[in-house]
């Protein structure tokens, strides 16, 4: 695998992905996020068999393929590097970013380890990107941040007719925030 991304746009998708990958360690390829490149399209996927995201990103594919790597070494990795462009390539185990002035290695487990996440064929609401970031800041200082009650570490969506609500809570304060959308019935906890 050999692309070239955004040094900003790999960073903000990380970030949002790693929450989702196990924090615990239990079982390694948990602790990943699930690499997969071609047609100028990025995948990355993160699971710790409860919760899933994945998400799409345009790059430059110089050469398809797929692996994982950390999601907290990648996370830390892509927020701290400089310049504007990198490259990340697979090189036997490792996995090599280069930007402006800096070459890094990360260590990568096997792609074929990590498990199969199903999503909803026809599962999605149109709405705009900056109406989703409204509502979870508009809720978020009620999300909990007590792992143990993991359930409640996310923000909650939910159709209701032709509303979208989004719900947050720690278990002491509750926050809403309505939106107008058509959407079929839907509802899924986007995590912190």
């Amino acid at each position: 695998m050999r692309i070239r991304i955004s040094k900003n746009r790999i960073g903000e998708v990380v970030k949002k992905v790693v929450s989702a990958a196990d924090k615990k360690g239990s079982i390694p390829i948990l602790s990943n996020i699930l690499l997969e490149a071609e047609d100028n399209i990025l995948r990355l996927t993160a699971t710790n068999l409860e919760i899933g995201v994945s998400t799409l990103i345009d790059c430059e594919v110089v050469e398809p393929g797929r692996t994982t790597i950390n999601a907290q070494k990648a996370a830390k990795l892509f927020s701290s590097l400089t310049g504007e462009e990198l490259e990340v390539e697979t090189d036997d185990n490792r996995l090599i970013v280069k930007s402006a002035n800096s070459r890094f290695s990360l260590a990568i487990l096997p792609p074929d380890e990590f498990p199969e996440v199903e999503f909803p064929e026809n599962f999605g609401v149109k709405l705009p990107s900056s109406e989703i970031d409204k509502a979870i800041k508009k809720v978020s200082y009620a999300v909990s941040k007590d792992e143990a009650r993991y359930i409640l570490t996310g923000v909650y969506f939910c159709s209701l007719g032709d509303r979208i609500h989004a719900v947050a809570t720690d278990g002491h304060r509750l926050a809403l925030y309505e939106m107008k959308a058509e959407a079929e019935e839907f509802s899924a906890i986007i995590p912190r």
